[in-house]
């Protein structure tokens, strides 16, 4: 048996799994994350939320079923694709080419198993990146604030300041480590 939320689009109310609610979810996380100005995400998103509408309504046009998690993932992968050939139609290509992202994207949404809230339960281990395009020196700093959460990746910087003046903690030599082996944001070409 599935747990099924019901969400509201412009007025309609559609039946969605929960686990394919989780995958429209992070998949809005992204689009904030990827897009920082809160006025463009929030018009991406409400972009998106049209086409939605429009995909919802041919999936359950026939039956009054749920949206399933394949359905959902095909929805999203056929909208991605749709505003990809639009932004590049409309965009310049040799602007598209200096175009570079702000922050590290996240990983892509893996269907997990559901949580059962025991002490022994797990989930998927996330990755730390470096990211390049908000370095400074190294990209460690802001990879570590993407990695906790943490909105301004000055609040990790400050902490690696004050732990250089920590004469016990050797913090150059942690710091250089991290920038040998943790590995680079990659790009959104590459994430394919």
């Amino acid at each position: 048996m599935k747990t099924n939320i019901t969400i509201n689009l412009f007025g309609q109310l559609y039946h969605v799994d929960e686990d394919a609610y989780e995958l429209l979810k992070n998949h809005e996380e992204q689009i904030r994350i990827l897009h920082p100005n809160p006025e463009e995400s929030d018009q991406i998103i409400h972009e998106l939320e049209k086409r939605l509408v429009k995909g919802f309504d041919k999936l359950t046009e026939n039956r009054n079923t749920a949206i399933t998690i394949e359905q959902m993932q095909a929805l999203l992968q056929e909208l991605e694709l749709k505003r990809d050939t639009d932004d590049s139609v409309d965009a310049d290509p040799a602007a598209k080419e200096n175009d570079t992202p702000t922050m590290c994207p996240p990983p892509p949404f893996e269907e997990q198993p559901a949580r059962d809230n025991t002490p022994n339960s797990t989930t998927a281990p996330r990755r730390l990146y470096r990211d390049i395009p908000n370095a400074i020196i190294g990209g460690v700093s802001s990879g570590i604030s993407q990695y906790f959460g943490i909105s301004d990746p000055i609040f990790v910087r400050i902490v690696w300041i004050i732990l250089f003046f920590v004469p016990c903690i050797p913090a150059t030599i942690i710091y250089l480590v991290l920038w040998i082996i943790v590995p680079a944001c990659p790009t959104l070409e590459r994430r394919d």
